[in-house]
């Protein structure tokens, strides 16, 4: 992987054959794949190793910070009784921080989230309560991981009179809009969210009519 800055041009950030971190450790044998990247300058990228504890991890890179692991395959879920057999879904922000959604055997476990320098953990696990009542359905659509460490969730719920939302997740949830939302300003019309972007703390989302008149 290649890093370009308008101060230092282009130069190497994780070369082939170069050491894996721990605890997957290894090798880089090629195989590296850009994920996302933050506007701090950090890469996440999966990668193939030789000779570590995983023959696939995703690993994020920082500039004058080096290489740290973000998730190898196989590794144990935090807060679950599984292990992730595969992952998808890797927004990061600019303090670093990588969210990703984590599965076994197809099904979608949760949310996980690694800190710059922390310890991995379950962010939000797959059929918890919404705030909008019924529980939450992940369906692999991607997340965007916020400035203050929140994500964007966009998914499915059932056991509720609305089963399409799109959340604002941290301790404390917040729903932004739902298939039972009318537009504004008196309107009839119900939407349902079908897009969503953020950058720092602002986000959109583009619907589509779903209802009303």
């Amino acid at each position: 992987l290649w890093q370009n800055t308008e101060a230092n041009g282009t130069s190497v950030g994780v070369a082939f054959g170069s050491a894996a971190p721990a605890p997957v450790n290894g090798t880089f044998n090629g195989g590296q794949a850009l994920q996302a990247f933050s506007s701090s300058g950090d890469v996440v990228y999966q990668a193939n190793v030789s000779g570590g504890t995983s023959a696939s991890a995703i690993f994020r890179f920082r500039p004058g910070a080096g290489v740290e692991a973000v998730v190898r395959l196989n590794e144990a879920a935090p807060g679950l009784p599984n292990s992730f057999t595969s992952y998808g879904s890797f927004p990061v922000n600019s303090a670093g921080t990588v969210t990703f959604e984590g599965l076994q055997s197809g099904a979608i476990l949760g949310l996980f989230q690694k800190p710059a320098g922390g310890a991995l953990g379950l962010f939000v696990a797959n059929s918890v309560a919404t705030p909008i009542g019924g529980n939450l359905f992940l369906v692999s659509i991607p997340t965007q991981t916020l400035a203050d460490g929140s994500v964007i969730v966009r998914a499915a719920v059932y056991n509720s009179p609305a089963y399409y939302a799109v959340f604002r997740w941290s301790g404390s949830p917040t729903t932004l809009m739902s298939n039972s939302d009318y537009l504004p300003l008196g309107g009839r019309v119900v939407v349902r969210p079908t897009f969503v972007s953020a950058s720092g703390d602002w986000v959109g989302v583009s619907t589509q009519r779903a209802g009303g008149r």
